[in-house]
């Protein structure tokens, strides 16, 4: 999950995917990469994995110009969606705060 972004995009890494294994303290990056397939089907991961990619590829499409006037989200997605619109910072914990992620 995520590994073609950060392929074609590798600061992605850096910026989103190493940090995020930090602030989480789960070696999500190595989880979504190299999984066992029964990792991600772990809420605890899987919700976070889907919540990380989410934000590189909002990442990737600002870069290419999209600018939405609005953004929304379900369950977790509304934190991805609060990050999008510049409401909480994604490298805080309470950005995670709906993870399932112990």
């Amino acid at each position: 999950m995520g590994h073609d972004l950060v392929q074609e995009y590798p600061d992605l890494l850096t910026t989103y995917y190493r940090p995020a294994d930090e602030v989480l303290g789960l070696p999500l990056s190595q989880l979504c990469w190299e999984r066992p397939k029964a990792a991600l089907l772990d809420t605890a991961v899987t919700q976070p994995a889907v919540s990380l990619t989410s934000l590189a590829t909002w990442d990737v499409l600002r870069r290419h110009g999209a600018r939405p006037d609005v953004v929304a989200g379900h369950s977790l997605g509304e934190y991805t969606a609060l990050v999008a619109a510049g409401v909480l910072d994604w490298s805080t914990p309470s950005a995670w705060s709906g993870c399932a992620a112990s």
